[in-house]
């Protein structure tokens, strides 16, 4: 049997995801564009094995889609927007923070890079003045 991965209302979690597949959602919705399975295993700490299951079955599920290799973003915003939905405002803040350090240690100047920084850095609640 298939885990639905998707509900039927709007506001609403499957509670037939585990708690690592529920995580890994809300991780991936915090991003705008789309997030490297590096940076998931990082903010998850999950294994690579558990994570590439969990993303085989949301791609199948036709959840997620994997647009580059091991780069990945949702496919409707109507359920990115319902994990985000399940997690706090200083739970986001906390993580867009997080989000921001794994991203500056990349080291990378690529656009979407440098243009996923500056939403995180936004999203993150800290005050730059």
């Amino acid at each position: 049997m298939k885990t639905p991965i998707k509900s039927e209302l709007d506001n609403e979690i499957p509670e037939e995801l585990s708690t690592e597949q529920t995580v890994m959602l809300e991780m991936i919705a915090l991003f705008e564009n789309s997030i490297s399975i590096d940076w998931l295993i990082l903010l998850t700490g999950q294994k690579i094995s558990t994570a590439l299951k969990s993303l085989k079955s949301f791609i199948a599920e036709g959840v997620i889609d994997e647009i580059n290799p091991g780069q990945y973003c949702f496919l409707e915003q109507k359920i990115r927007q319902q994990y985000l939905r399940n997690t706090t405002v200083e739970e986001k803040e906390k993580i867009h923070r997080e989000i921001i350090e794994i991203l500056n240690s990349e080291q990378l100047q690529e656009a979407w890079i440098l243009e996923e920084v500056a939403y995180h850095l936004i999203q993150s609640g800290k005050d730059f003045d």
